[in-house]
């Protein structure tokens, strides 16, 4: 072999045995896989930033098409579109795309489902062969509920005069309803934008209360007005014998007695039987004390200053009854001295003897008598021989002939009455606007028929079924005070008739019950009607007014705080203008909407 060919294969084959620099060349293929994987923990990084910002705008998206899904002329295309526009949008990066790849529309339900992928460019991993990541992003909005029924218990009680309460509560309340019905409200004016759209699917009612709330004359005839004197206590403070001590079952009218007399029915009722007067079972012939009992202030006895509200002649020609009785009168002669003399006192004591019973009487007297006794027998009205209640419970006297002079049958019914679920507005500003103050305060009464506003069974049929999972029912409870009940020493053990009749007639208590128990029981009262109410799934809110000027601050916010639904449902703003700030508050929670993913 030619030495130039050994020296070429020597050559050769020490190439082949030499590994110097191999480790180079290993290296610099590992450095590829090194660097890619200690770069993916920067692109992962980027990745989830990229993820979140477009997680963010898609929640933004979802939230801002979420309404718009109530037009029966928009389709899923146009909110892909928009969807995907206000994302790239908000991402605000050209590197990063993303793609709405599903929706779902729930209109009963009101919600709007949205999900898609962005797709993330990688930088280090690229190396290896991975371009791009695609990341899934999706969000739900919903209206909370997609109906809204809300019923504002507003205080018309005399004490809202104080610092022009009242005006600041029309002007708030009026404010929230626009806030509730339509999407965009001037700020300043609280008045609808021109041309914004008003929300279909919110229902507003209002009632008014002092102490005892007027339902409304309308309802005169409605079957859950007991015309018949079913219940006992539609009977309470009537009777047709003059005798108190028999039992009186009926019937009576009590909105017939009103025609009878040249009046009208107002429209109040009075409190239904314990537990009735706290929860909202139908109102029902079969069991009479679920039916209502419209609200009858009777006359009360003549000539005692103790009454408020004796407004009718107890013995009119209707009741007149001229029977024989017994006059007798006793004329003593006293001796009767002074710093100017003495002279002689004649003194007549006299009484009338019949039906069984004698009644001091100042007036019969059997001729001239200088002392001694003497008894004859005289032709009397009736009436003379009766008792105080006996007289004020007479149904004789409610009849055409016998005028009113005074307060009448509807003492204590306000004149602002219920305004029931509606989606008009203007009749909710309107039922604002027409409450005066001028009364005491029943928070309870207020409270209970805020929630039979809010229900589905009679009286008020126009909210929804409690199980209606698509509307949200909402009650909201302002008051400037506290409950407030006023006896008085008479008969009643009241100064005047109120929801639950006259303690004497031991509806609520033992029938002697002081201003501050009854005051109590009504607290109780609330407090289960509210209750009740949040068990029915109504959201309650309480607004309290000045309750630093109460007479226990701190039992009447406590009070209110117990009947709402939650400490964040309890307002307690201390000045009238706060008043706008507190509804506008709720308004705002009640409009918004929520994320449900």
């Amino acid at each position: 072999m030619e030495p130039g060919m050994t020296m070429l294969i020597h050559l050769v084959r020490r190439f082949a045995r030499d590994d110097r620099g191999v480790f180079a060349v290993i290296f610099g293929l590992c450095a590829i896989a090194i660097i890619a994987l200690a770069g993916s923990v920067v692109d992962f990084v980027s990745m989830q930033q990229a993820r979140n910002r477009a997680q963010i705008a898609l929640d933004a998206a979802t939230l801002a098409l979420q309404p718009e899904i109530f037009r029966t002329n928009l389709t899923q295309a146009q909110i892909r579109e928009r969807a995907q526009a206000l994302v790239v949008e908000r991402l605000a990066d050209n590197r990063i795309t993303a793609e709405i790849d599903t929706i779902n529309v729930d209109v009963p339900n009101g919600s709007l489902f949205l999900q898609g992928t962005v797709d993330v460019p990688m930088i280090f991993v690229s190396l290896v062969g991975v371009t791009h990541m695609e990341v899934p992003i999706y969000a739900e909005a919903t209206r909370k509920n997609l109906a809204l029924e809300v019923v504002m218990v507003l205080d018309n009680s005399g004490s809202m005069n104080d610092q022009n309460r009242m005006t600041y509560l029309k002007q708030a309340a009026s404010c929230a309803t626009r806030i509730l019905f339509y999407d965009e409200v001037n700020s300043t004016t609280c008045l609808p934008i021109n041309g914004t759209e008003k929300k279909e699917n919110v229902k507003i009612g209002i009632v008014p209360f002092t102490t005892m709330v007027n339902v409304g004359s309308q309802y005169a005839n409605a079957s859950w007005v007991d015309r018949l004197g079913l219940a006992s206590k539609t009977r309470d403070n009537f009777d047709n014998d003059d005798n108190m001590f028999s039992t009186f079952n009926g019937p009576v009218d009590r909105i017939a007695l009103f025609g009878r007399i040249g009046t009208s029915w107002k429209g109040c009722m009075e409190a239904r039987d314990y537990p009735f007067s706290t929860n909202d079972a139908a109102p029902s012939a079969a069991d009479p004390r679920t039916l209502f009992t419209p609200a009858f202030a009777v006359d009360e006895p003549d000539g005692d200053n103790s009454y408020r509200n004796s407004y009718l002649d107890d013995s009119p020609n209707s009741c007149r009854q001229m029977i024989d009785a017994t006059c007798s009168c006793t004329v003593t002669v006293q001796r009767v001295c002074s710093w100017f003399g003495c002279w002689n006192d004649t003194v007549r004591n006299c009484s009338l003897s019949a039906l069984g019973r004698t009644q001091s009487n100042s007036t019969c007297n059997c001729g001239n008598q200088n002392s001694g006794t003497r008894n004859c027998t005289i032709r009397v009205d009736k009436v003379e021989l009766l008792y105080p209640r006996e007289r004020q419970e007479r149904l004789c006297k409610y009849n055409p002939g016998n005028v009113i002079s005074g307060n009448g049958p509807n003492d204590g019914c306000p004149a602002a009455r219920i305004l029931a679920l509606t989606t008009n507005d203007s009749s909710v500003v309107s039922a604002i606007s027409a409450m005066e103050a001028n009364g005491g305060t029943n928070i309870h009464q207020g409270t209970i028929w805020g929630y039979r506003a809010l229900s589905p069974t009679a009286p008020f049929t126009e909210g929804v079924a409690y199980n209606e999972d698509a509307t949200s029912k909402v009650m909201i409870v302002m008051t400037d005070g506290e409950n407030t009940f006023y006896t008085a020493n008479n008969i009643n053990n009241a100064r005047f008739n109120q929801a639950y009749g006259f303690p004497a007639n031991q509806r609520e208590g033992d029938g002697s019950s002081s201003d501050y128990s009854m005051a109590r029981r009504m607290d109780t009262l609330l407090l289960e009607s509210c209750t009740n109410a949040k068990n029915d799934g109504i959201k309650v809110y309480t607004i309290g007014l000045a309750t630093g000027s109460t007479s226990n601050p701190t039992a009447i916010r406590q009070l209110l705080r117990n009947c709402s639904s939650g400490t964040d449902y309890a307002y307690f703003p201390n000045q009238p203008n706060e008043l706008q700030d507190v509804f506008l508050s709720i308004a705002g929670q009640l409009a918004q909407l929520r994320l449900a993913q």
